[in-house]
């Protein structure tokens, strides 16, 4: 599925702007995910001087989608968090692993 950043706006000059100023992208496709890895780097000077530098103006946010649930996947991140203060490393996410054909709750 492809997630749309939203529909373009058409003010009543006619003038075309993006609806939204970040551009979603789902991190589970493969496109969208070297998309959102790749951005849209430039190198620019930097004024007042001649160095120059790297930089992305495309401002972006990644969509996951949760298999087990956000509720669920909040609670063992936790879990593994303190498990890890404690000490206590050891892989507690394997046994909530899900086939992707499958709906985990």
């Amino acid at each position: 599925m492809r997630f749309r950043s939203g529909t373009n706006y058409k003010n009543p000059r006619g003038d075309i702007f993006r609806r939204l100023a970040v551009r979603a992208f789902n991190l589970e496709d493969h496109d969208d995910l070297e998309l959102f890895k790749k951005g849209n780097t430039k190198e620019i000077t930097v004024p007042g001087s001649s160095k120059k530098v790297l930089y992305d103006p495309m401002s972006r946010v990644g969509v996951g989608i949760s298999r087990i649930g956000t509720s669920k996947a909040i609670a063992l991140g936790a879990y593994a968090f303190a498990l890890k203060i404690l000490g206590e490393e050891r892989n507690i996410l394997n046994n909530y692993a899900c086939h992707p054909n499958d709906i985990c709750l």
